[in-house]
């Protein structure tokens, strides 16, 4: 089921952000979200990155926003005004890069079950329909249930309106219930203590309320409440490049940041973007109480940057008023570098390092590690 699915992926999205202070499907119904899941994940996996590096000032962007699409002008019409993290997530673009292609089909490939049955149930392959995701989440942190809205776009109305009649059976017995109140799908994870509520708002267009009924979906619907009426909002996003195949903005009162209280940093909100191609480009922006914070900020962040500029092609930390902004190029070589040190710090067992060798640097520049 689509919607216990993107249930499941915005919580371990979630999960993500808290433990860098920034897949899955539910039940073989859930597969058909498993593509926008995966996007969901493996993009925040990655934007983890970016929602760190701005959290530490290290990495926060300075190209020219390109101009928003219609599907993301609608989408911020339909996400809640109150959410603590916006995510954007061009899901066609994730599939068709070449860092997608290398690490993360391959990977997919190796489970292809739990696809393949939703393929022959429903007649139609999620991975190629989905086209974009958009989330606005709340109630973020350690033992929490995110709530919000969640739009997916690209799935045929007719079909996965009839697949969830199909998905009922084999759904229930994985402990989610799916019945219907005229165009509304209801769905209840009993696992999970779960209610989320879905409908399309056109043809290709499915909105989800994850942790609300029929009648906080319908809410969320009307857009009163939403995204585009925060004026502090509309100017962050008009400095982020939505056109990237992962946007965001994150609230600095997140319960998301708590561990960074110590460090005394705090942030009014963190946002920008990254875009996977055969390499990484992230752009970010903090934004700080004044600019004397965002200066001091800037400051110690680029007291570290020589330290990260061996493992980026680009690194470039500044102020824009009370923002602190950056830019940072990877490419696909550095970061296939980077993945092999960061796995062997998490206790991959150095075997792409050469063994137990404590001696870092160049010896090991002609044969990056295999992440």
């Amino acid at each position: 089921m689509l919607v216990a699915a993107l249930s499941l992926g915005a919580t371990a999205a979630c999960k993500k952000a808290d433990n860098t202070a920034a897949t899955g499907s539910g039940s073989a119904a859930a597969v058909a979200g498993s593509a926008a899941v995966a996007a969901g994940s493996g993009a925040a996996a990655a934007g983890s990155a970016a929602v760190a590096a701005g959290s530490a000032a290290a990495v926060v962007a300075d190209t020219k926003p390109a101009a928003m699409t219609q599907a993301t002008g609608d989408d911020l019409s339909l996400l809640p005004v109150d959410a603590e993290l916006v995510l954007g997530i061009n899901f066609q673009s994730l599939q068709s890069s070449a860092l997608w292609k290398q690490f993360v089909e391959p990977q997919m490939m190796k489970n292809m079950d739990e696809l393949e049955k939703f393929k022959a149930k429903c007649g139609f392959n999620p991975l190629e329909k989905v086209t974009s995701v958009a989330m606005g989440l709340s109630n973020l942190g350690p033992n929490l249930k995110p709530t919000g809205a969640i739009v997916v776009h690209g799935l045929d109305k007719a079909a996965m309106m009839s697949c969830f009649d199909k998905m009922k059976e084999e759904s229930a017995a994985k402990g989610t219930e799916i019945t219907k109140d005229g165009d509304v799908v209801i769905l209840n994870n009993t696992k999970e203590g779960m209610k989320s509520a879905a409908m399309f708002v056109n043809d290709t267009t499915m909105l989800m309320a994850l942790g609300g009924d029929k009648d906080k979906l319908a809410l969320i619907a009307k857009g009163d409440a939403a995204l585009k009426t925060s004026p502090m909002f509309v100017d962050m996003f008009g400095k982020v490049n939505a056109q990237h195949t992962l946007w965001g903005l994150m609230k600095g009162s997140s319960k998301v940041f708590a561990p960074l209280a110590g460090a005394n940093i705090k942030f009014k909100a963190v946002y920008g973007s990254l875009n996977i191609t055969d390499g990484l480009q992230i752009e970010g922006r903090a934004r700080m109480d004044s600019a004397d914070q965002a200066t001091s900020l800037a400051a110690m962040a680029n007291s570290k940057a020589a330290q990260m500029k061996m493992m980026v092609d680009k690194l470039d930390v500044g102020v824009d008023g009370n923002d602190v902004k950056g830019s940072v190029m990877i490419s696909a070589e550095k970061l296939k570098s980077l993945m092999g040190l960061m796995g062997m710090g998490m206790g991959g067992g150095g075997g792409g390092m050469g063994g137990g060798d404590d001696h870092g640097g160049a010896e090991h520049d002609d044969k990056p590690p295999t992440p």
